[in-house]
């Protein structure tokens, strides 16, 4: 409530207290100092400038002397010069003094005038682009030093202010009142359809709605902004909160108007906005009977109770026309006569789903443009409540100029979900149409009568696609591909329509759909019969895989021991893995059942225990994260709809900076089935990729059962990866220590190792053959010719330092440097090629060369570490530090024999007298 006040001239504020401070010094006693008086005495009976009665007192009745806040600026045009004050007194023996100052420009005048009687009237001069404030000063006689002061401001708006009375926009904050058509400065006719309770919250009936009309010119540092004032046929003065103001609604029509008056004070523009209130009782039926684009209806239509479409999941109406359809007219009818559709143009893919942000269309006929265009259809019920409202999204695809013409059925897709229309998939498979020859009209879906097999009840429901021709290039020139059928409706949001995805339930038996192609450029189409085959109650409990390929590489099955989702009977465990290099972001898994009525689906997790209950992935093509590992489950669900199996793997996505070294750090084969195995191969050769070993019929030579196998042991460089395969059998995995277990078979034996680096790109392959002797292999280790090649001297034909005729007994191994054949070759061979035959032809040689030693080895053990000369060429040093050995293997891999080769190379000044001095 506002009280009666007194206001001393030294209350007064601002410029204009300066400014009346400096002119009435004469009337100004202490500050604050008000006398008693009589009700009435020293007040304004009307007080009016330039015409504009001004309010003297408040809606309480109380004083009320300021009028210099923005809103209540008397504003005049920037030809006017002056400015008329009338005033009259309560009391007629009182005395007006008028007083005037241009606050914040320029230093205040004099006072207007001084009259005596309660009527007093004088002219204020303005100041073009400035404010005059204007004190009205009432005495209750001539010795009374304060008096009630009555402050006007007023403005002369500068020349060439700006005419724009336009309003930038005009909301309303109902949250369920929408403005139609939607708000553009040009129109100044609106109107919006509230619900009986206005701010749609269920809980107390509110009558009231807040509109807050914006401003286009909110003037500036130096401009004037325009004004506005606003009213409604119930309440012309309305209750204002930051430039909101709260408008009283009765049932049925209101009429509000905002008159804005520009910044040069002649233009004004009036807006018109009825608000119409729903009655208590109004139907809340926003259901559609029809929707036509074009004057063709759009199919599919879904009207009744059940359909919900809400703003964040309208319901989307797909159609395409020719490149020749340059526009399009919408249209749409409601089941109820007094609910209400509003069209809303211009939308895009992104504010689709934001309807009620769109602006609302004035017509019902949309321009096309090529491509992709959006029209929004919501419908308002009669009692016009947000719960009540419906959405819709009619997509259209004006084809372009070289769009297909293939109206082709393509691919069929399938996934059984848990129920309801619009609920997540829950398990998946592609079905690939084999072969996809063109013309071909009639196709077949099997599903198992378990469509779902999550729930306690076989579920009957299934989603298929059907997939037409698409251009990856531009989406847009795809096929649009519709279906027909029981219970099919259309609200997926995708970006195309080269597929039609639909939720179907399904009977035991043949479920029969159709199928319509359209093509691209919208002139051919193509019509195409579905049978869906549910499996029969009784069907097979066979959950197996007949094959599954990872990465298109074929998996060995036989490494599975596949449980159902629950573990039952086991653990869940990782039973294949494999890696691909950081390059590839996806790895494609492909299942093929052992029954054709099961069906397989492609699960992940972050563990075995989790891939299985993990997320669908229904193409099976599996996302990888570089430098992370994927755990994959193919679960297998019977045509029974119960058993189920899981195969569970594993893909590694190596990380960027994985090393490139693709050899191996170490390898080495012993003998299998011996606590103190034979060694045959010790140590990787440096540089080496191709071995050669013979090992015994019995390969661990023991006294008990001949054994048949070796162990392989090859450990590849750090982060790298073995694979060991042999072409006589399958192998026995440790991959804890690298250990492979290799069976043989008698004679050769080839085992190739293949090292893959950790960046899982380079490989380097390596051969290792194992001759395995026979059961009568002979224990022959003897050697019937032994010669040298001295490769750096052309004319040193071969040598021979041992021929048939002189037949070399078996080294006795103990003993080695004993056995030494000898010979020599000049300065200028740098090296010498030693080929070695032994006496059977079953046996093996390996040359060893022994650079810089002057002395033969001592045993077998030495030789045994000495690294072998694959080609027999042996680099020979000056003098007779060079010493070579020819290791024989007999051919049952047991008995051995060893020649010690001693090549004698001349020095430089050696003499060339091949003379003898005596002959005797």
């Amino acid at each position: 409530m506002k009280r009666k006040v007194f206001i001393p001239v030294s209350a007064l504020t601002g410029a204009l207290l300066l400014a009346l401070v400096a002119a009435m010094t004469s009337f100004v006693a202490g500050p604050d100092i008000a006398h008693a008086q009589t009700p009435g005495t020293g007040e304004l009976s009307s007080l009016a400038v330039g015409g504009k009665q001004i309010a003297i007192v408040d809606s309480d009745g109380n004083v009320d002397n300021s009028h210099i806040a923005d809103a209540d600026i008397i504003r005049v045009s920037s030809g006017t010069s002056a400015i008329g004050v009338s005033a009259r007194t309560r009391v007629s023996s009182e005395k007006i003094v008028i007083r005037y100052g241009i606050t914040g420009f320029v230093s205040p005048g004099a006072g207007a005038s001084v009259t005596a009687g309660a009527g007093t009237s004088g002219s204020v001069p303005l100041v073009a682009g400035a404010n005059t404030d204007i004190a009205v000063i009432v005495k209750v006689n001539d010795a009374d030093t304060t008096g009630t002061a009555y402050v006007v401001r007023v403005r002369r708006v500068p020349t060439g202010a700006a005419s724009d009375a336009d309003l930038s926009n005009l909301t309303l904050t109902s949250p369920a009142a929408v403005l139609m058509p939607g708000f553009k400065p040009g129109a100044t006719s609106y109107t919006a359809l509230v619900p009986y309770d206005v701010d749609d919250s269920g809980n107390t009936v509110e009558d009231t709605i807040v509109v807050t009309p914006t401003l286009s010119n909110t003037g500036g540092t130096t401009d004037d902004p325009a004004t506005f004032e606003i009213k409604s046929n119930k309440d012309a003065e309305l209750e204002e909160n930051s430039g909101a103001y709260t408008v009283e609604l009765a049932e049925g029509a209101n009429v509000i108007t905002v008159m804005v008056r520009a910044a040069n004070v002649s233009t004004t523009k009036t807006y018109t906005l009825t608000v119409t209130r729903a009655n208590k009782n109004a139907s809340d039926n926003a259901e559609l009977s029809s929707l036509t684009v074009g004057g063709s209806s759009v199919d599919h239509l879904l009207v009744g109770p059940n359909i919900n479409p809400t703003p964040s999941r309208p319901f989307y109406w797909p159609v395409k026309v020719p490149n020749t359809t340059t526009s399009i007219t919408a249209g749409a009818t409601t089941r109820h006569p007094r609910a209400t559709v509003a069209l809303k143009f211009g939308l895009t893919r992104t504010d689709a789903a934001s309807i009620l942000a769109h602006p609302i269309a004035s017509g019902n006929t949309v321009d096309l443009n090529e491509g992709r265009n959006y029209i929004a259809v919501q419908v308002t019920a009669e009692d016009g409540k947000s719960a009540s409202r419906r959405f819709h999204v009619i997509v259209i695809d004006r084809a372009g100029p070289n769009f297909s013409n293939n109206a082709n059925l393509l691919d069929i897709v399938f996934f059984t979900a848990d129920g309801g229309q619009g609920s997540t998939p829950e398990t998946g498979q592609n079905i690939t149409l084999v072969p996809p020859v063109e013309g071909a009209t009639n196709y077949t879906l099997f599903v198992p009568y378990g469509v779902d097999r999550d729930s306690a009840v076989a579920g009957n429901q299934i989603r298929i696609a059907a997939v037409g021709y698409q251009n990856n290039n531009n989406p847009l020139d795809s096929a649009f591909v519709r279906m027909s059928g029981e219970n099919i409706g259309f609200n997926e949001s995708d970006t195309s329509y080269e597929r039609a995805v639909h939720l179907v339930t399904l009977g035991t038996g043949d479920n029969v759909y159709t199928i319509t192609v359209l093509s691209a450029d919208a002139t051919v189409t193509k019509t195409y019969t579905l049978t869906v085959r549910r499996a029969p109650f009784n069907g097979l409990d066979d959950a197996r895989l007949s094959a599954l390929t990872v990465g298109g590489a074929s998996v060995n099955l036989a490494g599975f021991t596949p449980l159902n989702r629950a573990g039952t009977g086991g653990t869940h465990a990782v039973q294949y893995s494999t890696r691909v290099p950081n390059t590839t972001s996806s790895i494609q898994i492909t299942p093929t059942t052992m029954d054709s009525d099961a069906v397989a689906i492609v699960r992940t997790g972050n563990s075995a225990s989790t891939a299985v209950t993990g997320a669908v992935v229904p193409d099976g093509n599996v996302p990888l994260n570089a430098g992370g590992t994927k755990t994959i489950a193919v679960q297998v669900t019977a045509a029974n709809g119960h058993t189920e199996r899981n195969y569970i793997l594993s893909v590694e996505r190596v990380s960027q900076s994985a090393s490139d070294d693709a050899d191996l750090s170490s390898l080495m084969v012993t003998a299998n089935g011996s606590s103190s195995p034979a060694t045959f191969l010790p140590a990787l050769v440096p540089g080496t990729a191709d071995y050669m070993i013979s090992v015994p019929n019995d390969v661990d030579a023991d006294a008990g059962a001949n054994d048949d196998s070796i162990i392989v042991t090859a450990a590849p460089a750090t982060g790298g990866m073995v694979m060991v395969t042999s072409d006589n059998d399958d192998l026995v995995v440790s991959p804890a220590d690298n250990q492979y277990v290799v069976e043989l078979a008698e004679g050769a034996n080839v085992i190739t190792i293949v090292s893959e680096a950790a960046n899982a790109v380079d490989m380097k392959t390596y051969t290792l053959t194992v001759t395995r002797a026979a059961a009568t292999a002979s224990d022959d280790a003897g050697l019937s010719e032994l010669t040298v090649h001295a490769t750096g001297d052309p004319s040193m034909a071969y040598r021979s330092v041992m021929g048939p005729g002189a037949y070399l007994t078996n080294v006795n191994t103990t003993a080695a440097a004993a056995n030494i054949v000898e010979t020599g070759v000049s300065n200028t061979v740098y090296n010498v090629q030693v080929a070695a035959t032994p006496a059977n032809s079953g046996a093996s040689v390996v040359i060893k060369s022994m650079p810089s030693s002057t002395t033969a080895p001592a045993d077998a053990a030495a030789i045994a570490a000495v690294s072998a000369d694959a080609d027999g060429v042996v680099d020979v040093i000056v003098g007779a530090g060079n010493h070579i050995v020819v290791e024989v293997t007999a051919e049952n891999g047991v008995a051995k024999a060893y020649y010690v080769l001693k090549v004698n190379r001349a020095r430089a000044s050696a003499s060339d007298d091949a003379k003898l001095s005596v002959l005797t």
